[in-house]
C-alpha cells in the first residue's frame, strides 16, 4: 500500500509539473495556482465525509498561516516552472525529504534509520549534482 501511494504520488506530481509547464507564457501563475484546489478539493472531499474535525482556538491560527505560506509556495513553484528546466525547476523538492527528517528528529525526538540517512545524502547529492550543473539553454513549451 506504501509503495502504491508514493508511485501515485510521483505520477500525480509530475503530471501537475506537465500541465503547469504547458502552461507557461499563457497563464499567469496566480491563476494556474487558482486552479489546482479548485481541481482537488472536491476530488478529496470524499475522503474527509464523517470524519471532519472542526478546528477551535490556535488552530484557525496554524491553519491561516499555513494556507498562506502554501499559497506563497505554489505561486513561487509554478513560476520557477515557468522559468527553468522541469529538472532544475522541481530537482529542489525532493529537499522536503532531508526537512522532514531534521524536523521529525528536532520536534519529535524521531531517529532516524540508515536507510533513512542513506536515502536524505542521495537526495542532498543529487540536488547539488542538479544545482552545479553547467546551464542548458532551455527548452519553452510551444504554445498549443
Amino acid at each position: 500500500m506504501a509503495l502504491t501511494a508514493a508511485v501515485g504520488g510521483a505520477f500525480f506530481s509530475g503530471a501537475a509539473y506537465v500541465v503547469v509547464r504547458r502552461l507557461a507564457g499563457r497563464e499567469d501563475p496566480l491563476v494556474i495556482v487558482l486552479y489546482f484546489p479548485l481541481v482537488t478539493v472536491p476530488a478529496t472531499l470524499p475522503t474527509v465525509v464523517g470524519r471532519f474535525v472542526w478546528p477551535d482556538g490556535v488552530e484557525w491560527l496554524w491553519l491561516l498561516a499555513i494556507g498562506v505560506l502554501t499559497q506563497l509556495g505554489q505561486v513561487w513553484l509554478t513560476r520557477g516552472l515557468q522559468e527553468l528546466p522541469a529538472a532544475r525547476g522541481t530537482a529542489l523538492s525532493y529537499v522536503q525529504v532531508v526537512f522532514a527528517i531534521v524536523w521529525g528528529m528536532a520536534f519529535f525526538g524521531e531517529t532516524p534509520g540508515a536507510l533513512a540517512l542513506l536515502g536524505a545524502l542521495l537526495v542532498i547529492g543529487g540536488t547539488l549534482a542538479v544545482a552545479l550543473s553547467p546551464d542548458r539553454p532551455a527548452v519553452r513549451p510551444r504554445p498549443a
